[in-house]
């Protein structure tokens, strides 16, 4: 997600120059001068909030793949108790319940 972020932030960026020169071909204006205004916006954007956003998103992207993760790891567990549960009416392996049952 990260990636996708930074990758869209270098995009936007790129879009915003390359819209930039095509204004200033249109209007006439000279490209120095967009440029400045361009920088100028840049410039302004304040790199302490961008940086917490980010790390934002990134601690909001670490708590969504543990809670995946530990949905994951629950379904598996589930799956094996169910298997481990089946698995005594072939003799390989007996559940907890046949087991006490049988004295064992």
């Amino acid at each position: 997600m990260l990636v996708g972020f930074i990758a869209g932030a270098v995009v936007g960026f790129g879009i915003g120059i390359a819209s930039s020169i095509v204004y200033s071909g249109q209007t006439g204006q000279d490209l120095r001068e967009v440029y400045k205004d361009v920088r100028r916006n840049v410039e302004s954007v304040d790199l302490d909030q961008f940086g917490q956003e980010v790390r934002a998103n990134v601690a909001q992207t670490q708590a969504d793949v543990q809670t995946n993760v530990a949905q994951v790891q629950a379904q598996v567990e589930e799956k094996v108790a169910q298997v481990r549960g089946k698995g005594g009416d072939n003799g390989t392996t007996t559940s907890e319940a046949t087991a006490e049952a049988a004295g064992l």
